[in-house]
């Protein structure tokens, strides 16, 4: 506990969840012991599965230089690889090494799970250069999640002649929420007329058709994908430019420029900047935000920063709009309080970029944390996810329930491919090496011969 509450770690949002969710730790002997949360919750051994469990030992020099001190050392965990000093090339790559002895080899749940003996992973700067080594077989697998990944390069040699092999394959994870986050307390975005107008005229259906091509769906909720816990019948607020022009009236805004933007009485524009990084597909989604929100009388100015940059800003809530999202992880019940505490309001640094605060929500929360009874934790759910709606300052965006992965053909996969929750396909450990099947391949190359191209869906987990 003095670890993860220390400020020495430098991360606030970890102090914060430790300090507020236990309560204490009991010791009984060596190998027994009691940890008592704070919170009451419908699934109370959730929680501790997630417990970062730090080793006496190993951070005996723990200080205020902690970040430096300890960046490069490789911590004693629990799983399947370690990864030794002279496997790091700073800036380059890391090899995590296979223990041949770990203590789980035996255990039914671990069986047949983490194969390979090694595990490198290569720093590519450039999107575009880490796909060129894929298909060149510099590294084994890579997402396509990418539109243009998916549909664009069926006629790249290795992938036309079946040395890359590509799997969509459907997940039971949560959807997040990913969107436009509004800053409720810049003063252009305090009238909740003008937040629901800017819902109605941001177009998301444009984006999913002009940009994915009809591959995603609109988020609905702000707990999409969480079973019960996910409201049943709510949904995001569609584009409609009569409907966003009503609400824009309603906040003053009623006539409109030569260039068909809103202006109040006093000549003020309605105009946002809209934050963004400059990572994947964002410049391009917001430009067609940009475009659909003027035809509703909108004037959005996009500025992009690049990843360090745009977190400062979002992080420390100097935004009018951004697009961005948080994931929730694995977890199969809704995490409200990181971005929904009135608290945090105004504050910097915590995760509540929308900077909302509403005393309906806030006693919701309050009562979210007493909660055992499953079925009493989903009508608060509900009514938490109604509230969030109301307040109109996040509007949903867009989502996949699959992933798509590209990956050489000595790869190999189970049957159902993939555990339904895992978000990273290598995290689970299910896949191995066919080193019978990597020689074929090589030889192939070498010698001009070919497999049928092969693309597959899985879909058990739809």
């Amino acid at each position: 506990m003095y670890f993860v509450l220390s400020p020495h770690i430098q991360d606030p949002s970890v102090n914060r969840v430790y300090d507020e969710s236990i309560l204490r730790i009991t010791r009984y002997d060596a190998e027994t012991l009691a940890i008592t949360q704070s919170k009451a919750t419908p699934h109370p051994l959730l929680f501790l599965t997630g417990l970062i469990l730090s080793q006496q030992e190993f951070y005996r020099e723990f200080g205020p230089d902690y970040v430096d001190r300890y960046h490069w050392r490789f911590a004693p965990v629990t799983g399947p690889y370690v990864l030794h000093p002279d496997k790091v090339k700073r800036g380059r790559r890391i090899t995590f090494e296979r223990l041949e002895d770990w203590w789980a080899n035996t255990k039914p749940f671990y069986q047949h799970r983490f194969n390979p003996s090694k595990l490198t992973h290569v720093v590519i700067r450039d999107d575009n250069k880490a796909f060129e080594a894929f298909l060149r077989g510099d590294i084994h697998w890579h997402f396509l999640n990418r539109t243009s990944l998916w549909y664009d390069y069926d006629e790249e040699a290795s992938i036309r002649d079946g040395y890359i092999e590509r799997s969509l394959v459907y997940h039971q994870l949560p959807a997040g929420s990913a969107g436009v986050f509004m800053n409720a307390l810049h003063p252009s975005l305090t009238d909740r007329n003008v937040r629901i107008g800017l819902q109605h005229a941001i177009n998301y259906e444009r984006v999913n058709e002009g940009l994915y091509r009809g591959d995603k769906r609109r988020i609905r909720t702000f707990a999409d994908g969480y079973g019960a816990y996910s409201h049943p019948t709510l949904s995001a607020r569609l584009f409609n430019r009569a409907k966003a022009g009503e609400y824009f009236n309603k906040a003053g805004f009623v006539t409109r420029d030569g260039d068909g933007i809103f202006r109040d009485a006093s000549g003020q524009k309605l105009s946002f900047v809209l934050t963004i990084s400059n990572r994947g597909d964002e410049i391009t989604e917001a430009s067609i935000l940009k475009e659909e929100a003027q035809s509703a009388g909108v004037e959005l100015i996009i500025e992009v920063l690049d990843n360090t940059a745009f977190f400062t800003k979002t992080f420390e809530k100097n935004h009018q709009l951004a697009i961005h999202g948080w994931n929730n992880g694995y977890t199969p019940v809704p995490v409200f309080e990181w971005e929904l505490r009135g608290e945090d309001a105004g504050e910097p640094s915590n995760f509540n970029t929308t900077n909302i605060n509403d005393d309906q929500l806030n006693a919701l929360l309050i009562e979210w944390d007493t909660l055992t009874d499953p079925v009493l934790a989903s009508d608060v759910a509900h009514k938490v996810q109604q509230r969030v709606h109301e307040f109109a300052a996040w509007v949903p965006g867009l989502t996949t329930d699959y992933s798509r992965l590209g990956y050489w053909r000595w790869v190999r996969w189970p049957e159902y491919f993939q555990i339904p929750r895992y978000f990273m396909f290598t995290a689970s450990g299910v896949f191995w090496i066919d080193q019978g099947m990597e020689q074929e391949t090589v030889d192939a190359q070498k010698e001009n011969r070919t497999f049928p191209a092969k693309t597959i869906v899985y879909d058990r987990w739809k």
